[in-house]
């Protein structure tokens, strides 16, 4: 069994995507572990926002659930009562007895973590520098600073050290998301539309070649330079000049002068570094000759994976509320669809703006549930 952790006010979302994530590539059961506790404030959560982060864990498929804090008392009579939190706790193992047991998740996105983080970050700053976009090195945003894109499919969580108070949960505008280990085994990354490479990683051949066959098997992947380098000590080196197969482009190891053979430039940043688009067999590759993909800012990663979310969401909800979260699950020839309102508990502890319950239109693409036409949609 996998099992991830929320501690302090982490975001739930980034919790179950990472959870759901590796359970998949593992190919084992997850589950989740509550840990409340935030110096020297034992509890930090109103018994509603646990009511429903309980809510999102059971339909994210958890089948084991923790809680690190206090969940039952002995009052003075003696006898052992269960806290406000513990009685959420006992109200949620009575919810998952009464509701049927989901099926598989449907996500369609990904984001993948790389290999070895740490064993190439240890070099001190007084150390060279990193070769071209690193100046000075600063270790701890190399290695964190794209996962702030994470708010593309979570909506503004905060960045990439410290989240916000008011969106311990927030909505799922393209639908929902695992966060999924660098040896996702090939079958596993199949079932994903498109998968993003974030953060810092150290490639090995055999990552490499599961890059390759996603791609020429459909798959649409977005990765920088810097996350197809060795797994060594700064600096390091690209795996392979020679990248034609998976991204139309040949490397020098030297002095990382990408020259394109196959690939086409998208787009050109002013200091010369490029996005190069690769379509290898009926998949694609988008690939910023950059360390990270927020080297040179922002904007165009976020674009890049606006565009992909787009053609992956399979529901939409007309108006637009980012406090929308949705999962899907099948089960036999049935899907099932959870939507949770997370706009209405009041982050943080009920003190912040309730949102009015939502009006509006659902539409479904059923093609990408792989539902006909004529399914029936039941409301249970």
């Amino acid at each position: 069994m996998t099992v991830n952790k929320a501690i302090f006010r982490g975001c739930f979302n980034a919790t179950v995507a990472a959870g759901r994530g590796a359970a998949k590539a593992h190919n084992l059961p997850h589950g989740f572990d509550y840990d409340p506790w935030s110096w020297r404030f034992r509890m930090n959560h109103h018994p509603l926002e646990w009511r429903q982060g309980l809510r999102v864990y059971l339909h994210a498929g958890a089948k084991f659930l923790f809680h690190e804090g206090t969940l039952f008392r002995r009052d003075a009579d003696g006898r052992v009562k269960p806290t406000e939190t513990g009685r959420e706790f006992c109200d949620a193992a009575r919810y998952a007895r009464r509701h049927p047991t989901l099926g598989p998740q449907i996500v369609k996105m990904a984001a993948m973590h790389g290999a070895g983080e740490w064993s190439h970050l240890r070099l001190p700053r007084f150390m060279p520098q990193l070769q071209q976009d690193i100046n000075p090195p600063d270790w701890e945003v190399l290695r964190y600073r794209d996962w702030k894109l994470l708010d593309v499919f979570f909506p503004k969580i905060g960045g990439y050290m410290s989240g916000r108070f008011d969106r311990l949960m927030t909505g799922t505008p393209y639908g929902p998301l695992d966060v999924i280990p660098w040896d996702t085994p090939l079958e596993t990354m199949k079932d994903y539309e498109f998968v993003c490479a974030l953060g810092s990683n150290g490639c090995v051949p055999r990552q490499l070649e599961t890059f390759i066959r996603y791609a020429e098997t459909g798959g649409r992947l977005v990765l920088a330079l810097g996350q197809l380098r060795d797994q060594s000590l700064e600096p390091r080196q690209i795996i392979q000049a020679d990248l034609r197969p998976l991204a139309g482009v040949i490397v020098d190891p030297q002095t990382n002068r990408v020259t394109l053979d196959g690939g086409e430039i998208i787009h050109r940043f002013p200091d010369g570094s490029m996005i190069v688009r690769h379509r290898p067999g009926r998949g694609e590759v988008i690939l910023f000759t950059t360390y990270a993909l927020t080297t040179l800012g922002e904007d165009q990663p976020r674009r890049i994976l606006r565009q992909l979310g787009e053609r992956a969401r399979f529901v939409q909800f007309e108006p637009f509320s980012d406090w929308l979260e949705v999962m899907a699950n099948r089960k036999g020839r049935s899907v099932c669809l959870s939507l949770f309102h997370h706009g209405q508990i009041g982050f943080p502890s009920g003190t912040g703006q309730k949102d009015p319950p939502w009006q509006g239109t659902v539409r479904i693409d059923l093609a990408k549930l792989g539902l006909d036409a004529d399914v029936i949609a039941k409301r249970v």
